[in-house]
């Protein structure tokens, strides 16, 4: 299921017992849903397998089977989530606009087609009389969706240490090297590339970030304790 904010429960949803709401109506007459170009990023941080776990879990996900996903699939897919949502929200509320625009319009044309015999029979009565029915309905478009929200980046550790460090490392990337990430898929793809890199462990991908600041990289920089090398692994300027 498609997971909604917390708050009161609609028509047509079902609670959980955490207080989280599930939208139901992801397959009943959605058959779509958009993929975003700068979404990419975060498939283009993974290898071929991984990609694959993510697109297979999108679709689970879209066709209300409420996956379970490893770490990385989840860490890449939570950004990705969070616009479907919105998505989703947009789509249920433009098809409720038409469907009472489409009841609207039905009421309006029967009260012509009930004023239009009327007209006829008054011609029938008094011989040569002009009648100007107007049969056609306007039909009411429906007003853009309102724009969503940014979406939100999602950390891989969620602790005020780590997420003080993050903004540290962003700071640094923006007087250094005059970059900042360009959108939030972006970001959350480096926020994936480290959570994988450091094997899931907050110490080490703090530790990463900080060896790459003291040494004035770009790209995140696993430090080696054997010999007091790096490795060197490029995030993207996206």
């Amino acid at each position: 299921m498609i997971k909604a904010l917390s708050g009161e429960a609609r028509s047509g949803e079902r609670a959980d017992p955490g207080g989280v709401f599930y939208l139901n109506e992801m397959a009943q007459g959605k058959k779509s849903f958009v993929l975003y170009a700068d979404q990419r990023a975060v498939f283009d941080k993974m290898d071929d397998e991984q990609a694959g776990k993510l697109i297979k879990h999108i679709f689970s996900f879209v066709n209300d089977e409420d996956p379970e996903g490893d770490f990385i699939t989840e860490l890449g897919f939570a950004a990705i989530k969070a616009q479907l949502k919105r998505d989703l929200e947009k789509w249920r509320e433009t098809r409720q606009k038409r469907v009472q625009a489409g009841a609207k319009g039905g009421k309006q044309k029967q009260a012509n087609a009930t004023k239009s015999k009327q007209s006829q029979a008054n011609v029938a009565v008094n011989g040569n009389v002009n009648v100007n029915v107007n049969e056609n309905v306007k039909k009411n478009n429906p007003p853009n969706p309102p724009k969503g929200e940014e979406v939100e980046v999602i950390f891989p550790f969620q602790t005020d240490v780590f997420t003080s460090q993050w903004q540290l490392w962003k700071q640094y990337r923006k007087q250094q090297h005059h970059f900042t990430y360009k959108s939030p898929a972006s970001e959350q793809a480096a926020l994936t590339e480290l959570g994988k890199m450091s094997g899931s462990q907050e110490k080490k991908a703090i530790a990463i970030l900080h060896h790459t600041m003291a040494h004035g990289w770009r790209g995140f920089v696993e430090p080696k304790e054997e010999d007091n090398s790096a490795k060197m692994i490029n995030v993207a300027d996206i």
